[in-house]
């Protein structure tokens, strides 16, 4: 009995968050950085199993593994640098925390049949709406032409007295049956007064009829109800089906393709045949960004800033030149293994139970909101140089592929060119290639890598025109990558999920760790085909744990430790700085208006918010540390300014003697300021005052006694009784007497009193 899901493949878990160098938007090929090196790294490959990498150019060598033909008819076999590129950016990628960018805006269809498998008839209730249709493509986009009337159906032994091919019913794909029935041309049909075309759709279990599609109605069409979005699920939905790029062909000449289709209000879903693929909810777009948000304004990855990229607005040359990796010695045809021959399939990222990330039952699948993808996936590595037998499918001729791998056992010597590259970026090369020198990891490449084939292991590897030691580089690497993953993931990079997962896929299997899932009529009942059994019995792919090698010592992991706090402090400071800009920007117009009170009031607030969130706040104090002196300096000057003025004030009444100080009218009134004694009396005391004297000269003496003689005959009411006190006893003499002596007093009084 089965009891666990089996594949040759398990994904690396999607990570969260995405490391993007703070360097990277300074790259560059013309400006250097400061530590920026240039050099060469040397790597011998050996394959550990058969190899295939094939020749695509079309040539009758095209089963080969890409190849030069030497005058003997032997064969140097070498693996394209284009392929060593891709797999090396790949691992760069997870092991960096890369983004997963490559699946694009794909959609998958389904066909979910109401039976005791499932647990709703969504889909039933789907097809019950199917129209159809004839689809044509133009400069304008595309057309969805509405037919006449309602398709029908026609028996298979009615369109073999049609078809070009009596036997079209033996092919398996929808596009080869009409190609037999008719070179695609739908050939007209009538019946009951109708003239219909020809559809033949796929081949299936106990399938009686085609159908019948009416011909178009020239005055009924959707020009502009066919979004991007229906063409764009139609295209992906379909992609992976045998012949669907001829159909696309049709459409990009201007020819039209007989299509099913649902209307959902304005929108519209496209498909082929009655029973039609469905697109699911969601994209795998969709599903990545429910992990990882994309976020392009935040910069690009490692892998991006080491090897390029290209974009609609821009683009980046890399700074990594990958060259072939060329065998040690040719060979001869006999030294290969034996041909070998199979199906060798394409991925079924439709296959919900696997490439959708599963908790428990029921199953997530493309429409469930939320759904998350398994993550990056990778080709689990067979025991040894074993491999596994090509899985032979129908016996259709056309399904199989032919292969001539290199036997095992070969080396194979490249050259990797590095220009202008930091130390960390260096290591993070040297990483991918080694997996870290962790212990029993392998690479694979090439065709077949599902069934053991294209096992690779790096045999040799040194640095040329470098600064530092391989072990060096890998340690700044394991250093950066540390410092990112102990913020976001809160451990070590060799400890994360993310890169233990990689190591543990890229590590050795043996048996049911391997093996395909299979549709087999000779196995039980209810395993006849696995994939349909395990999406209604849940299971998911395992794998057990690797401990990665690292380069870290305990004095690196306690000063990393140091360091993310640093960083942390910096990032909560950052966002508290960023929350709060407005209260900065009106702190600093108070500062810049003079308004320093104000200011401070502002960031004695802002620092207390910061002590209460435990945000560093050392330079908000250093801040206001300076605006106090600012302060400080300012009052400083006003008390300055004040001083000079009064100084200047003091200097313009002296100017004008005694006479100007006592003596001023009021120009409004023509009235004396003085016009009492103890007006006088303080008036004098000021005189002294600003003059720095204690007594008055003869001339201010005069004044004082015209000024005197003015008040005796101009008395105050307040005042009267004053005056008129004997001499002896007489305050307002008295003080008279301090100013002028006793002498000049007494005088005074003679001559006023008589």
């Amino acid at each position: 009995m089965v009891n666990k899901i089996s594949a040759p493949y398990n994904f690396v878990p999607l990570n969260e968050f995405v490391f993007v160098p703070d360097w990277g938007g300074e790259v560059s090929q013309d400006i250097p950085f400061a530590d920026g090196e240039d050099g060469y790294i040397e790597v011998t490959w050996k394959n550990v199993s058969p190899l295939c990498v094939r020749d695509a150019s079309g040539t009758d060598d095209k089963n080969y593994s890409m190849h030069v033909k030497m005058s003997d008819g032997s064969r140097l076999y070498f693996i394209p640098g284009s392929s060593l590129r891709g797999m090396l950016r790949n691992t760069l990628s997870v092991m960096s925390f890369g983004r997963l960018t490559q699946y694009g805006n794909k959609y998958f269809g389904h066909r979910e049949f109401h039976t005791k498998k499932t647990d709703n008839n969504e889909y039933q209730n789907q097809m019950s709406k199917v129209r159809y249709g004839w689809l044509e493509g133009d400069y304008d986009g595309y057309k969805l032409y509405m037919c006449l009337g309602e398709a029908d159906k026609i028996s298979i032994q009615k369109v073999r007295e049609i078809a070009l091919d009596r036997e079209y019913d033996k092919y398996k794909y929808a596009w080869e049956r009409n190609q037999a029935i008719g070179n695609n041309t739908f050939p007209k049909k009538e019946k009951d007064g109708i003239v219909y075309r020809v559809f033949a759709t796929g081949q299936m279990h106990n399938k009686n009829n085609e159908l019948l599609i009416p011909e178009a109605d020239e005055n009924s069409f959707v020009r502009f109800g066919i979004d991007d979005e229906a063409i764009t699920s139609f295209f992906t939905v379909y992609s992976n089906t045998s012949g669907f790029e001829n159909y696309r062909a049709m459409l990009e000449c201007g020819k039209r393709i007989p299509v099913s289709f649902i209307k959902d209000g304005s929108h519209y879903v496209l498909g082929m045949g009655r029973m039609m693929r469905y697109p699911h909810k969601y994209s795998v777009a969709d599903l990545i960004e429910n992990v990882q948000k994309r976020d392009d304004a935040a910069g690009r990855d490692l892998a991006d800033v080491i090897f390029g990229w290209v974009d609609r607005d821009r683009s980046l040359k890399g700074r990594v030149q990958i060259g072939n990796a060329f065998a040690s010695r040719p060979l001869m045809d006999e030294e290969l293994c034996a041909e070998v021959s199979g199906v060798l399939g394409t991925p079924k990222p439709s296959f919900y139970p696997l490439y959708l990330k599963q908790d428990e039952k029921p199953y997530k699948t493309y429409s469930t909101e939320g759904a998350t993808i398994s993550g990056t996936k990778r080709y689990r590595i067979h025991k040894g140089a074993s491999v596994t037998t090509l899985p032979q499918g129908n016996g259709n001729i056309k399904t199989m592929s032919q292969i001539n791998p290199v036997p095992a056992g070969q080396t194979f010597k490249m050259r990797i060119v590095v220009h202008n590259m930091r130390k960390m970026e260096i290591g993070a090369l040297l990483s991918a290639i080694t997996f870290n020198h962790t212990q029993g990891t392998y690479h694979n490449i090439g065709s077949a890598k599902g069934f053991g084939y294209g096992k690779m292991e790096c045999a040799d590897l040194s640095l040329h025109g470098f600064a530092f030691s391989e072990e060096e580089y890998l340690k700044a690497f394991e250093y950066e990558m540390s410092l990112f993953t102990k913020a976001k993931y809160s451990c070590l990079w060799s400890e994360t999920t993310q890169v233990k997962s990689l190591v543990a896929i890229m590590s050795e299997h043996e048996g049911n760790d391997v093996r395909m899932m299979e549709m087999d009529k000779n196995r039980p009942p209810l395993q006849k085909n696995e994939y349909e059994y395990y999406k209604t019995n849940f299971s998911k792919l395992e794998e057990t744990d690797k401990n990665v090698a690292t380069y870290l010592n305990d004095d690196d992991v306690a000063g990393l430790e140091e360091s993310v706090k640093r960083v942390e402090t910096a990032k909560l400071r950052k966002r508290f700085v960023v929350e709060n800009a407005k209260i900065y920007d009106d702190i600093k117009a108070d500062v810049k208006s003079g308004n320093f009170q104000s200011a401070i009031e502002s960031l004695d607030r802002l620092i207390n918010d910061m002590l209460i969130q435990g945000v560093d706040k050392s330079d908000e104090e250093t801040w206001r540390t300076d605006i106090v002196e600012k302060q400080k300096a300012k009052e400083a000057e006003e008390t300055q300014k004040k001083v000079e003025a009064l100084n200047e004030k003091n200097k313009q009444q002296l100017s004008g003697g005694l006479a100007n100080f006592i003596e001023e009218k009021n120009p409004l009134t023509d009235k004396y300021k003085v016009d009492k004694w103890k007006t006088c009396d303080s008036k004098i005391k000021q005189w002294l005052k600003k003059k720095s004297t204690s007594s008055l000269d003869d001339d201010e003496k005069q004044t004082l006694e015209k000024t005197i003689r003015r008040l005796y005959v101009e008395q105050d009411r307040s005042e009267k009784k004053d005056w008129k006190v004997e001499y002896d006893k007489n305050k307002i003499w008295k003080a008279i007497r301090g100013y002028l002596g006793e002498e000049r007093a007494m005088s005074l009084y003679k001559s006023m009193e008589g």
